[in-house]
């Protein structure tokens, strides 16, 4: 979801509903940092630096965007009855016309319900070179560690640079100013969830 293809996923249901079986049609809106949410990551943050991603070149398009009729839109596809397709997803949340608009904000402020992430404590990525990353999209110039130098378990669990980090990111209630229009804080997983405690208890002894 853009201001590019906000007018399309309606169509786009109707079409493919004629054509495939779909378990799962899922309209996520898209990732950004904004220069407002850039400068107050850098502010705040000293671990990691963020840069700005995806929103000052769309500003004009998003000032055009008509909350109302999106909002209308997506109301009719979660109520409309498909063939083909069995389920509806529309991540993040939305209630209202004032939740897109909220959500396009230059501020990007933590949105309801999706204001944690997890992925510091469930997922590495790791590249042809050995070096180890959070993830392929996040703080990629932020090294873990490197393969050759020791193991997975190692770099993950106990490497200086995955424990600062974690550290920091639990003093900023696992979010960073930066990470509010990320998928991974789209995931609504909550911190009383079993699963996130399990996932957490090694790091925080919760």
């Amino acid at each position: 979801m853009s201001p590019y293809t906000a007018s399309e996923f309606l169509q786009l249901a109707h079409y493919l509903d004629n054509e495939v079986q779909i378990t799962t049609f899922k309209i996520q809106f898209m990732d950004f940092v904004s220069t407002k949410m850039k400068n107050r990551h850098n502010d705040q943050i000293e671990v990691v630096a963020s840069e700005e991603s995806g929103f000052e070149s769309i500003l004009e398009d998003v000032s055009k965007m008509d909350f109302d009729e999106i909002f209308s839109k997506l109301t009719e596809v979660k109520n409309s009855k498909f063939e083909n397709i069995k389920n509806i997803r529309i991540i993040p949340d939305i209630d209202s016309p004032i939740d897109i608009s909220d959500y396009f904000s230059e501020e990007g402020k933590p949105f309801k319900n999706h204001n944690l992430c997890n992925w510091p404590y469930n997922q590495v990525a790791i590249n042809t070179a050995g070096d180890v990353y959070w993830h392929i999209r996040c703080y990629n110039n932020y090294k873990l560690g490197n393969l050759a130098n020791a193991s997975l378990s190692e770099i993950f669990m106990k490497s200086k640079e995955a424990v600062e980090f974690r550290k920091s990111f639990k003093k900023n209630n696992n979010l960073f100013p930066a990470c509010a229009r990320c998928c991974g804080s789209m995931q609504r997983t909550k911190i009383n969830n079993p699963l996130y405690k399990k996932l957490l208890k090694p790091f925080f002894n919760i």
